[in-house]
């Protein structure tokens, strides 16, 4: 198991939005999780990258409990829309964070680059990139370090076809080497196409569901 959610309840402003939520992501398991807007989908991915913390209840990644001020490590994080530095390149961005974790270099950067059509000797500032490339360089910080946990928020928004292939080919891949993976999406056929287990978030329970 690489992450649990066990007993997690969680309210803002004394409304409830999620409540006695249990959840378990394994190695190699795509875990799709859907609901409406503002159901407590982004909550959960935002707990388990140590972004918020539960009211009551566990969190655990990589057998840890997160507690305040703890972020756990080894996590690829896509939620919502990407940011980057706007007056550095898609490769400076992407160098540079690298070099804050110093796990991987320059040709694992350019390769996973390349493989989402992203060009790394493009010298163009990352504020004049199109909403389907900023999306496409999320992407890239997201897997080019090998993850074991990542977890994603609607990734394939403002993808074009291309590229949601692409990403689809990058998910199982992760999953074949052992990764486990959150997906949220409102598109219900590519969670049912690419999850193994799917959940429905509703007011504020977490239930799973066959078939979506």
């Amino acid at each position: 198991m690489i992450a649990e959610l066990h007993g997690v309840q969680k309210r803002f402003k004394g409304k409830r939005v999620l409540e006695d939520i249990n959840l378990t992501i394994n190695e190699n398991e795509i875990v799709g999780i859907v609901g409406g807007n503002g159901s407590g989908k982004t909550t959960i991915l935002r707990l388990l990258a140590g972004l918020m913390y539960a009211d009551r209840g566990d969190v655990i990644v990589h057998g840890k409990k997160i507690k305040k001020g703890q972020f756990p490590g080894n996590i690829g994080l896509l939620i919502e829309t990407p940011r980057f530095i706007e007056r550095l390149s898609g490769y400076e961005n992407l160098q540079m964070l690298a070099k804050l974790k110093g796990e991987i270099g320059e040709a694992e950067i350019r390769s996973t680059m390349e493989k989402f059509k992203l060009d790394p000797h493009l010298k163009d500032a990352v504020k004049t990139y199109s909403l389907g490339m900023n999306q496409r360089l999320g992407l890239v910080q997201v897997f080019m370090e090998k993850p074991k946990l990542l977890l994603l928020d609607e990734p394939t928004n403002a993808l074009d076809e291309d590229s949601k292939k692409r990403f689809e080919e990058m998910i199982f891949e992760a999953r074949q080497q052992g990764a486990g993976i959150a997906l949220v999406s409102h598109n219900k056929e590519e969670i049912k196409r690419l999850c193994d287990r799917v959940y429905m978030l509703e007011e504020g329970v977490l239930k799973e569901v066959q078939p979506v």
